[in-house]
């Protein structure tokens, strides 16, 4: 379980002093995800981060709101073991180019 501490602040990015200590190792661009590894951009784990990006896209900037005003814990975590995608997308060639980025929100 991840250590909570008080803050005067609500960090809606992962764009932390701490990224990636121990990163867990990801081959970018490799098509097949078992080889290629995970994308952690997580703040909970910022240990083992090998990326960077905002935690749950534009959903942190409502989150990050409902905290500051009081109306909602900092230490809820939604669960999303039921939810999916509304269509599906990719994969797309495009992907696995070494020379491009690709970005999903």
């Amino acid at each position: 379980i991840p250590e909570v501490t008080d803050l005067d602040y609500v960090n809606l990015t992962t764009h932390a002093d701490t990224f990636g200590i121990d990163p867990v190792p990801i081959s970018w661009a490799h098509p097949d995800p078992l080889v290629r590894g995970p994308v952690i951009c997580t703040v909970r784990h910022f240990n083992q981060r090998n990326a960077i990006g905002a935690h749950s896209g534009s959903y942190c900037i409502y989150t990050g709101l409902a905290v500051a005003a009081g109306k909602l814990s900092p230490e809820y975590v939604p669960n999303l073991k039921l939810t999916s995608p509304v269509f599906k997308i990719g994969p797309y060639p495009s992907w696995y180019d070494p020379k491009k980025i690709a970005s999903i929100d």
